[in-house]
């Protein structure tokens, strides 16, 4: 009986220590416990390259069993890869040697978790970095895969991360494009039912048909000649335009 309880209190700082290691507090004070996404299927998560069509296999904070049972070098992995064109699976990382950070670039909903490996490739080491990105969905969600450098692999996921409050991105039109939907809007149906009011009331063809066509046919001139006149109330120079000379308005 005193055997059972020292194995239960062994487990459970066992698993507490765990719970630790793969804790991150981001900037926000949120605690995000990757612990909580370990994965005990025998793939745990997995990616396809669409490139070389390579299958890599990871898990968060815990082994892959894939990894174990066909790894070149047996031994307990937290990620490695199927590599399609020589038909073998490498190690990419094991549970002992991993490091969290922040993802960096501003974004505090998440983590970066690196595994490194002593599987030799070239004069490197295989090491994977997930890239673990906060969502509101309940389940990770493998995104994309990096493997151009044949060392090293970038693995993009979704995780859901309770606790984490994550802003509401804002959706739907801005005021400011509001005001110029409503501005061409009204703009499309002047020029509409001014034509169609011009035609077929008052007869009128060519470009007379456009409502107001000769002020229209001058704006430019017009907002060019406002311009000037503001420009020349600054400077204190009047300005001469159409052989006038603007002082007042």
């Amino acid at each position: 009986m005193k055997f059972i309880a020292i194995l239960i209190t062994v487990l459970a700082v066992i698993t507490i220590v765990n719970s630790q290691a793969c804790s991150y507090t981001n900037t926000k004070n949120d605690l995000i416990n990757l612990s909580n996404l370990t994965s005990y299927d025998t793939n745990a998560y997995n990616v396809t390259s669409t490139k070389t069509k390579n299958i890599f296999y990871y898990n968060i904070c815990g082994a892959v069993r894939y990894c174990a049972d066909n790894a070149q070098s047996k031994g307990t992995y937290s990620a490695c890869g199927y590599m399609s064109k020589v038909d073998k699976v490498y190690a990419f990382g094991v549970p002992n040697m991993i490091n969290i950070t922040s993802l960096g670039d501003g974004n505090e909903y998440g983590a970066t978790v690196v595994y490194n490996s002593s599987s030799a490739c070239a004069n490197l080491k295989r090491s994977t970095v997930l890239k673990l990105y906060c969502y509101e969905g309940t389940t990770v969600e493998s995104l994309s895969v990096d493997d151009s450098n044949n060392c090293g692999v970038v693995i993009e996921a979704n995780i859901p991360c309770p606790g984490v409050k994550i802003p509401v991105k804002k959706s739907g039109l801005s005021g400011g494009w509001i005001f110029i939907i409503i501005l061409f809007s009204s703009f499309a149906a002047y020029a509409i039912f001014g034509s169609i009011i011009n035609w077929k009331v008052r007869h009128q063809s060519g470009s007379s048909i456009f409502p107001n066509s000769s002020f229209w046919s001058n704006f430019g001139s017009l907002i060019k000649d406002g311009v000037f006149f503001i420009k020349g109330k600054v400077s204190g120079t009047p300005y001469v335009g159409g052989g006038a000379t603007y002082t007042e308005i």
